[in-house]
């Protein structure tokens, strides 16, 4: 868990693809529901940030995300595999400036436990890389603040039909333990800041330590309507529309708050 990257998500979807049968159809029947899919998105989002290492303040503003992700039924539950990358411009009360920079990836595997007329309930494990990079620069040009983790927590996600041509979806999930990278209480260096496009990347997720939910405190929500050209499985082709908000909050080695939430518009094709 603690090593969790990119690669191992990539893999992770080509495996599901490989062991999942292939759909064979007679001539002139309907296509079938894909059972594998490819999603892709965008978003625009609005952030709230506060470090208390730095200044006891509140930092707000909008940005943008860009989502790609995988879906396909893998023995009896829905793999779902999501990637993200945003940013957006902070101001405080006082004008004061500064951004945010976050990427995400995780993975969750739900099984159906509850059916009812019209909507059904699955539940499941998420694992996931989650790490935010702060640089609140109108108050220290020369040091960033982020909060990196990887985490495993259960997931849950609820379907059901609005017609023959909608649908919606509700997914939430939480941390119960992971590592969690942090900044240190003091800082030695004049300049930390390093012109590199992978410091970025990396940085939160050094020198971490293990914490439980009383450590971190990681919460996402999602709910969308999709507009899917055949229902049934979970998978799904076609547009969503949805709300994606998140909130992580840390108080190791100071209290450190990330609140955001995303207007998103995503297109999936079928594998």
């Amino acid at each position: 868990m603690r090593h969790l990257r990119p690669p191992l998500v990539l893999a992770l979807a080509a495996g599901a693809y490989a062991l999942a049968p292939p759909v064979v159809r007679a001539e002139g029947e309907a296509p079938a529901e894909a059972r594998h899919t490819l999603v892709a998105g965008v978003g625009l989002r609005g952030d709230a940030v506060r470090e208390d290492l730095l200044v006891p303040l509140t930092f707000s503003g909008p940005g943008l995300r860009l989502m790609l992700g995988y879906r396909g039924l893998v023995g009896p539950g829905l793999l779902a595999i999501s990637g993200d990358v945003g940013m957006s411009m902070l101001w405080n009360r006082y004008g004061h400036t500064g951004a945010t920079l976050d990427h995400n990836v995780d993975a969750a595997w739900t099984l159906r436990v509850l059916r009812a007329m019209g909507w059904h309930l699955a539940l499941g494990p998420q694992i996931a890389l989650d790490s935010r990079f702060n640089y609140i620069f109108s108050w220290d040009d020369a040091h960033a603040y982020w909060l990196g983790s990887q985490w495993l927590g259960p997931a849950f996600r609820a379907e059901g039909r609005l017609s023959e041509r909608w649908r919606w979806e509700a997914r939430a999930s939480f941390a119960l333990l992971g590592f969690e990278g942090r900044p240190p209480t003091y800082r030695y260096h004049k300049q930390e800041i390093r012109p590199s496009f992978t410091y970025f990347f990396t940085q939160p997720n050094s020198s971490e330590s293990f914490v439980t939910l009383a450590d971190l405190q990681v919460v996402r929500l999602d709910v969308a309507v999709r507009r899917a050209a055949y229902t049934g499985s979970g998978v799904g082709r076609g547009w969503s529309f949805g709300l994606d908000a998140r909130l992580a909050r840390t108080g190791i080695p100071a209290t450190n708050i990330n609140l955001g939430a995303c207007l998103y518009a995503a297109r999936a094709w079928g594998l």
